[in-house]
């Protein structure tokens, strides 16, 4: 079996047994902007789950956790002297359904302001070391990673990566694993796998590597002084030698809406849509695109002719679209993409076992209604008795 046919494979099994979309992106850390701004700014109590903010250990830093977007403040509140601060899942969880409706499978963890007691990360707080931070640290988190679990690290690395994936609303685990792998992040809690989990736990005191004193030599000074400016460069030049193509997508009635994001100005896009084989990636990138229900996008960010990315994939059922890496660009694509057609019946197949148990759920819950409704009735009816 191909390359390509291991890697639609296993996307099936994914999508099938874990509903994840595409990678494992509503999973622990192991949609288009929205205009309406919801707040909930009150800082929280100081009792849940323990967390971290580091450059060195950030105290007196405002940490708010908000949509992918900013649009929705969900929590805040302050670290400690130490640089942790706490989340009160019940709290954080309350204001998810109150602003939003529904858990997001990602959530944005940013602390603006304080001090980095410990800037050169010795792990000795000497005096009059300590740096105001005037820019800000972020972190991408997993919803349910964040309300379940602590000891989760916000710093350099998490800070290059959120920059690195802001503007991309099919965000999956996938994404932040290839781009982990990418950056040279270590297998920092020995799982055999690099991931989100190694840069959430990440201590900048603790371990060393190749991308922590890269970040730190080039990067370190500018959050601190919030040179943004800067910043918006070196993440741009990261993006065309390290990013994945970033997605943007509306659906509307039944057809989706696809909008890619090079990583250069200079850069094209090749894409296809329900391609027969790799050599029909060929059409230039230059306005939005539009699936139909059951069809597949493939593309490529190339620098020039010789230098292109990985392939990836969008697949849409006729409600959601699904993003899919190719790790390696080595991989072979068949003459014939038949596995693609399986690959698309798979998926609406999935979609329609989905709607059909909705369609359960709402017939169930009416019926539940009507029962509490007959049962109200009859217990007026067996007050009313007793009182003759």
């Amino acid at each position: 079996m191909n390359s390509l046919k291991l890697v639609v494979i296993s996307s099936i099994a994914c999508l099938i047994l874990t509903s994840c979309g595409g990678g494992d992106g509503g999973s622990n850390d192991d949609g288009n902007s929205n205009s309406n701004t919801g707040t909930n700014n009150t800082p929280q109590e100081s009792k849940g789950l323990t967390n971290k903010v580091e450059l060195g250990p950030v105290k007196g830093s405002n940490v708010v956790i908000t949509t992918l977007d900013g649009n929705y403040n969900l929590y805040s509140t302050t670290t400690d002297s130490n640089g942790t601060y706490k989340v009160d899942p019940e709290v954080l969880e309350k204001s998810i359904n109150d602003l939003l409706g529904k858990m997001p499978p990602f959530l944005l963890v940013a602390a603006t302001g304080g001090y980095d007691i410990d800037p050169n990360d010795d792990g000795v707080q000497e005096p009059g070391e300590e740096l105001p931070l005037l820019g800000t640290v972020k972190g991408v988190i997993s919803s349910s990673t964040l309300l379940t679990e602590e000891n989760l690290s916000i710093n350099l690395i998490s800070t290059v990566i959120s920059e690195l994936v802001r503007d991309d609303d099919l965000l999956t685990q996938e994404k932040l694993s290839v781009l982990s792998h990418r950056l040279g992040v270590p297998d920092v809690n020995n799982d055999g796998k690099i991931n989100n989990k190694d840069i959430l736990s990440y201590r900048m005191s603790e371990h060393e590597s190749g991308i922590e004193q890269t970040l730190r030599s080039e990067v370190l000074d500018h959050i601190h002084n919030n040179n943004q400016y800067y910043i918006n460069g070196y993440v741009s030049k990261l993006e065309s030698e390290k990013g994945v193509t970033t997605t943007g997508h509306s659906v509307y009635d039944g057809i989706a809406y696809i909008k890619l994001n090079p990583n250069s100005f200079s850069n094209l896009i090749y894409y296809a849509v329900n391609a027969n084989s790799l050599s029909e990636v060929n059409q230039s990138y230059s306005d939005s695109i539009t699936l139909r229900k059951n069809d597949y996008l493939i593309f490529k960010e190339c620098v020039d002719e010789d230098r292109c990315s990985a392939p990836q994939i969008l697949a849409f059922d006729g409600k959601v679209v699904r993003p899919y890496l190719i790790v390696s660009k080595d991989n072979v694509f068949r003459n014939d993409l038949s596995m693609m057609n399986y690959f698309r019946s798979e998926i609406n197949k999935y979609a329609n076992h989905v709607r059909g148990l909705e369609l359960e759920l709402e017939s169930l819950k009416a019926e539940k209604e009507m029962l509490e409704n007959e049962r109200d009735e009859n217990s007026g009816l067996l007050s009313a008795l007793e009182g003759y």
